[in-house]
């Protein structure tokens, strides 16, 4: 990953800083590609900007799908109403709502597919097509020390 970014450092990429900017640079046409989540994806498509969505692919035809993630902080004191939020979030019904909401948020769980937007079942159907995630733990802490070298100063 180091290498490919200073590739794309020498060929004069532009790092900002965060996705909305990115959304905005991509749909005012001063970059023609951006790297960003989807949410910032369909608010340039729902503000009428002339965007569309190119998924990261890997050479094995698995895509990077990085989802919205809940945690249990150990040792909490009010663990019960954590795991009770944490249910409440993974339910169908919250999960159809984050799906039909305007950042269009894939559901991890089962849920009805006839309330759906077609988006949001394509999406489902790249996050199934997903690299697992698991398989990055190992290099997971460098590449955090990397990045903190290399952003947080």
């Amino acid at each position: 990953m180091q290498a490919w970014h200073d590739d794309l450092r020498r060929r004069g990429i532009i790092e900002l800083p965060g996705n909305g900017p990115v959304k905005n640079h991509v749909a005012a046409g001063t970059c023609h590609l951006g790297l960003t989540d989807t949410d910032d994806f369909f608010a340039a498509i729902d503000e009428r900007k002339p965007v569309a969505m190119v998924p990261v692919q890997l050479t094995n035809g698995k895509t990077i799908v990085i989802p919205n993630t809940v945690a249990l902080i150990r040792g909490t004191p009010r663990g019960d109403d954590a795991r009770k939020l944490v249910d409440f979030l993974l339910s169908a019904e919250v999960e159809l709502m984050l799906a039909n909401s305007r950042s269009r948020q894939i559901p991890l769980g089962p849920v009805d597919e006839d309330r759906l937007s077609d988006e949001v079942k394509q999406l489902r159907k790249l996050a199934g097509d997903g690299y697992p995630l698991s398989n990055l733990a190992a290099a997971a802490k460098e590449c955090l020390r990397w990045l903190q070298r290399e952003y947080v100063k």
